[in-house]
């Protein structure tokens, strides 16, 4: 659908002080037929006019026009023709609801192919939040992609952020040794406490620091290499 009109206004003056009225004014697209056989504009006579009328562009293709204004006074005289460069748009297609949003890593998989971070229906996503999936992640600088679709299964362009992914060590060391040192007093320092070698190492040592509290009768203090938080405690 093209855009039908064109509001037009312009200022035309009737010219020296002796200047009959003004009684007509008429405009033509593209081609002039010749004065007064062009398309008329209702006017209200005066030396002066503040001239505003709706100029029909219907049919017209989408693009430059040329449009010529003129006007005539009482004495049957007219205006030199004023032209103008106008431009006709097609009208922008109606705004269909968002139903979709995707994402993918790095690589587009294709239109529709990505995984899904929303389904639903709205005029806006600009708010949306999602978590992505970074399994198929690299460690380093990687690229998320994302992009919406409509209901009328229009794409929107395809967006995208980079994301800084770190590799994490998830070993989980073994407490071979743990060491103490009695408080009220001073800390010796890691590796400067008395040591206790643990007989099986593990990576939980819970139950052998309570056996060690239901031994000792007073307020100690124990950390080992692998478990830096110190524990305090008393004894039965």
């Amino acid at each position: 659908m093209l855009r039908d009109q064109l509001i037009a206004t312009c200022l035309i003056f009737g010219g020296p002080a002796s200047a009959q009225e003004i009684v007509a004014a008429e405009y033509w697209i593209d081609l002039d037929l010749g004065f007064g056989n062009c398309t008329t504009l209702v006017v209200t006579p005066d030396q002066e006019l503040d001239l505003e009328g709706a100029i029909n562009m219907s049919g017209r293709s989408p693009g430059l026009h040329t449009v010529g204004l003129r006007t005539k006074d009482g004495a049957g005289h007219w205006s030199l023709t004023n032209i103008t460069t106008v431009l006709v748009q097609e009208e922008p297609p109606s705004l269909e609801p968002i139903i979709q949003v995707e994402y993918f890593l790095n690589q587009d998989p294709g239109w529709g192919q990505g995984d899904t971070a929303w389904l639903g229906s709205s005029m806006d996503t600009g708010e949306l939040a999602f978590t992505a999936d970074l399994d198929g992640a690299v460690a380093g600088i990687n690229t998320l992609f994302y992009r919406s679709r409509t209901t009328d299964g229009r794409w929107s362009l395809t967006n995208n952020t980079p994301i800084h992914v770190e590799a994490v060590d998830n070993t989980v060391g073994l407490i071979d040794r743990i060491e103490t040192f009695w408080v009220p007093g001073m800390d010796p320092g890691f590796g400067n406490a008395t040591q206790h070698i643990v007989a099986s190492p593990s990576a939980n040592l819970t139950d052998l620091l309570f056996k060690r509290l239901s031994q000792w009768t007073s307020k100690w203090v124990t950390r080992s290499p692998f478990a830096p938080t110190i524990v305090a405690g008393y004894g039965a």
